[in-house]
């Protein structure tokens, strides 16, 4: 009786210890796949939010929180009118939209200006989806922010000059088929400015869409672009620009070249209209970790005042500045400021690889 009572109890020790075992294997998983998740939300580029049923923000990611210009711990236990007013009215319908229906409300396309650059309105795309428990039933809201401001100003570029190219076809039909002698002179000139405006705007536009995003961009990559619009930039202002750049091609995610390369435009403008420098450089660095862009200028600095501003709460300090900085940290990257009576110093520095 003895030797049965040990054996059934080595059996059941035996059998705690393979299901505590389990258990911790479990545990172990779990662990690990809220860590992956975790990465994957506060990594993304794009803005991430979760809400509860009452429309209460319950976790955001650094991206949410640049659109917003509020802390991302700051949005807990917070309306979503109470974060974003000027956005919360295009969201909201759709949110209770997807409590009531439980059906995924995509690509809603809301517009409006984001904390810091107030001047500028971005357009958004939006997923709202809902998050159920594992009865079946919705306890959360899921909200997905992509940023295609630049889509929509390209199109807007390509829709107008697509308007100007008809406008001028018209007044060349016009030009040729009446008789200036059969308009008085004022008329006459009249026609002649409007066909001499419309093949200028034309013209400007193909110049601004070529500058917003270059095909060299695309077909050579970062580092031709960044020579090719520096060396025009030279040309154009009479500041010396000496560039450091990769001699052999590189060639980085399509994002993060377009991301760079709108840095170095927004710089080398700051440094043209407000630093006063006759000299500037651009070095661009990359390994198999991260990419580096500097900009550099002689000028007479940001006043500390402002710069002080910036490095607090990052904004108020101009639509640029703030669109660089948004931009970089949608990377999960960090944009550097440093400047003195000697001049300014503008780095850029983007992850590669990795778990980001």
């Amino acid at each position: 009786m003895h030797e049965v009572v040990e054996r059934d109890l080595n059996f059941w020790e035996r059998d705690a210890a393979v299901q505590t075992l389990a258990v911790q294997t479990l545990l172990g998983a779990l662990r690990e796949n809220v860590s992956l998740f975790d990465s994957f939300f506060m990594s993304s580029p794009a803005g991430l939010a979760i809400l509860d049923a009452n429309l209460r923000f319950h976790r955001v990611n650094g991206a949410w929180a640049q659109i917003s210009g509020v802390p991302a711990e700051a949005h807990l236990g917070k309306r979503l009118r109470d974060v974003i007013p000027g956005l919360a009215g295009q969201i909201e319908p759709a949110m209770r939209d997807v409590l009531l229906t439980g059906q995924r409300k995509r690509n809603l396309e809301i517009c409006g200006t984001a904390t810091g650059a107030e001047d500028s309105v971005s357009h958004w795309l939006v997923d709202c989806f809902p998050i159920r428990t594992l009865a079946g039933e919705i306890s959360a809201i899921g909200c997905v922010f992509l940023d295609i401001t630049d889509c929509r100003r390209a199109e807007e570029s390509l829709r107008v000059g697509q308007c100007l190219a008809a406008i001028k076809m018209n007044l060349d039909t016009l030009d040729r088929c009446v008789s200036k002698e059969n308009l008085d002179p004022r008329t006459a000139k009249a026609l002649t400015e409007a066909v001499s405006l419309a093949e200028q705007c034309s013209s400007d536009t193909r110049t601004i869409s070529y500058l917003l995003h270059p095909p060299l961009l695309d077909e050579r990559g970062l580092a031709s672009a960044i020579r090719w619009y520096g060396d025009g930039f030279a040309q154009r202002s009479g500041i010396r620009l000496s560039m450091d750049l990769p001699t052999e091609e590189m060639r980085l995610p399509q994002a993060v070249e377009t991301t760079l390369f709108r840095i170095v435009q927004e710089s080398l403008t700051n440094i043209h209209r407000h630093s006063g420098s006759t000299m500037a450089e651009i070095r661009l660095l990359a390994d198999a970790e991260a990419v580096v862009l500097e900009v550099h200028d002689r000028g007479r600095g940001i006043p500390a005042l402002r710069l002080r501003r910036y490095d607090g709460a990052g904004r108020a300090v101009g639509v640029g500045i703030a669109g660089m900085r948004e931009r970089v940290r949608q990377f999960g990257g960090r944009l550097d400021i440093s400047s003195s009576s000697q001049g300014t110093l503008v780095r850029a520095t983007l992850p590669l690889g990795g778990e980001a």
